[in-house]
């Protein structure tokens, strides 16, 4: 048990790095539908940017805000639920938003009972494989919406691992105002389609190296991001 508690988070790295390793391999070989899809306005890693991108969208909440709504989305989900239900599926959403809630609830309620009830944990666990599915679908359909990149494999990835964050993800997609990033592409790659054939002198200047070098690192770090 010890192992497999310990083994946990570096699994769940993991199946980060991998994505991001495959959507940099992606984009390395320039596939069309990497390179023509969008972004969340929201990632999945804001996090490690103090929720303070400097591509942040207009209408974007401040970090404080962020985190605020986070924290509400981990304990009631049923807040960010009924604005994503509003867009999604219009009048007929409110079932969907109990539906969802009480999955949640009774995953909460069988955990806290299972001390006192045998094995009422594992029914828990099914209704929140239940809840997260519910999630899953509410994500693929808002990245059909918005023509957004993805798989299906990375949507179940976030919903299991970091609801409250696919959350507030997809409610801001809708609420925030829609701006054009200007880094759907990577720089390095918007910056070829100027190419001339004028030979570059076989000495760079100092400038021009670290400009090279910013975009290639940009390019690798855009994967991650983009989730």
């Amino acid at each position: 048990a010890a192992s497999i508690c310990a083994g946990f988070p570096y699994t769940i790295a993991i199946c980060f790095c991998c994505t991001a390793l495959y959507r940099a391999c992606k984009i390395e070989y320039e596939d069309e539908d990497i390179l023509s899809g969008k972004k969340f306005h929201h990632r999945i890693f804001d996090f490690c940017e103090g929720f303070n991108r400097n591509d942040r969208p207009k209408g974007m909440p401040e970090a404080v805000d962020t985190m605020i709504k986070i924290a509400v989305a981990t304990v009631i989900p049923v807040a960010p639920l009924l604005n994503i239900s509003k867009h999604l599926y219009g009048s007929q959403g409110l079932k969907w938003v109990f539906m969802y809630a009480g999955l949640f609830y009774c995953w909460i309620g069988c955990l806290v009972a299972s001390p006192w009830v045998t094995n009422i944990d594992k029914l828990g666990w099914v209704c929140f494989v239940g809840f997260t599915f519910g999630l899953l679908t509410m994500r693929i359909k808002t990245r059909e919406i918005f023509n957004i990149y993805g798989s299906a494999i990375e949507d179940m990835l976030c919903c299991i691992m970091v609801y409250p964050l696919v959350l507030i993800q997809i409610e801001g997609q809708f609420s925030i105002t829609a701006v054009e990033l200007d880094d759907q592409v990577p720089n390095f790659l918007r910056k070829q389609k100027h190419k001339t054939d004028i030979e570059l002198p076989e000495v760079l200047s100092k400038d021009i190296v670290e400009d090279t070098v910013e975009e290639r690192t940009q390019s690798l770090v855009w994967p991650a991001r983009g989730f």
